[in-house]
């Protein structure tokens, strides 16, 4: 599919759980991509009185390679613009991510600024997303908890970058970062061992990853 690139291409309504990708290689090109699923909207479950859609218990172990360009790439999910809430929770991604094409990375999803991420764990090693935002977990989110990120993150010229979210549009809950953060070509970035940009409050939360900005030109 030119727009949509994963095992699930486009979630239209549904939830994906106990769900385990390995050995995978995705040569990223399309609009999306996911290494679970690369595109959700919709919403179709109800839980405790919400109309809730997940992506639950699922991993990716892989390599997930951009060459031409992409505007999200994310290890789990890619892109989300479900109408009631939808939840990433407990998964787990392994490998190399590479994307400099990309606007938005993340080693579990890219851009799903709607989403609650909860439980994850990213182990990708993430490269590239050039002018963008890029996440060790998250690019865009609305609100992440306990989520760690294990994942070393090199990038030339992203504009946001996060050890779990580059940017986080709601709260961040008990993340951590063990991931290393180089930048090499750009003093300008916004980066944070945790969070890179945020609007609401980041609450028991820890780096411990070095972050390097001496080689940004």
């Amino acid at each position: 599919n030119k727009a949509y690139n994963g095992l699930f291409g486009d979630l239209k309504h549904g939830s994906i759980k106990n769900l385990h990708v390995k050995d995978s290689y995705i040569m990223n090109g399309s609009k999306c991509t996911g290494g679970v699923v690369a595109h959700v909207h919709g919403s179709n479950s109800t839980h405790g009185g919400e109309t809730e859609q997940v992506v639950e218990n699922c991993s990716f172990i892989g390599i997930s390679e951009g060459k031409t360009s992409t505007n999200y790439t994310g290890g789990i999910v890619g892109h989300e613009e479900s109408s009631g809430k939808f939840v990433i929770r407990n998964c787990t991604t392994e490998g190399f991510l590479s994307d400099a094409n990309a606007s938005y990375v993340g080693g579990i999803s890219a851009y799903t600024d709607g989403t609650q991420v909860s439980g994850c764990v990213n182990r990708m090693h993430i490269s590239g997303c050039n002018q963008g935002r890029l996440g060790g977990v998250a690019a865009v989110t609305y609100a992440v908890d306990n989520c760690m990120n294990y994942g070393d993150i090199v990038s030339g010229t992203a504009k946001c970058i996060g050890g779990v979210v580059a940017e986080a549009k709601g709260d961040a809950i008990q993340c951590v970062n063990n991931g290393n953060i180089n930048v090499t070509g750009s003093k300008t970035a916004q980066v944070g061992g945790v969070v890179g940009l945020s609007t609401a409050n980041i609450t028991f939360c820890g780096n411990f990853g070095t972050i390097n900005t001496m080689d940004a030109t």
